[in-house]
């Protein structure tokens, strides 16, 4: 089934299917996961199954933007997400 095909019958934009394919959205509202599951005809268990796949994703992202705790970082980097480098980095053709 194509992403226009799944946005058409769960009533939503083909942008917010792309999104969560990609992993651009990674906290999908549960009516959004209820629409996706009835558009694609699960049953109970791929429903349960798709919604444990949201909650992780979730939980992913929350984790990613909470900050380090003190002893892990600096004061100038507490409120950076957990994927981006610690320490800076040298610019491309910076000259020292």
């Amino acid at each position: 089934m194509s992403q226009e095909e799944l946005a058409d019958r769960a009533g939503l934009s083909v942008r917010a299917i792309g999104n969560l394919e990609r992993g651009a959205k990674t906290r999908p509202h549960r009516d959004t996961i209820l629409l996706i599951s009835e558009a694609l005809g699960l049953g109970a268990e791929e429903h349960n199954a798709l919604e444990q796949a949201a909650r992780t994703m979730r939980a992913r992202a929350i984790e990613a933007e909470r900050p380090l705790p003190d002893a892990e970082v600096d004061s100038r980097s507490r409120s950076l997400p957990r994927h981006l480098p610690l320490q800076q980095t040298p610019l491309v053709g910076e000259r020292e």
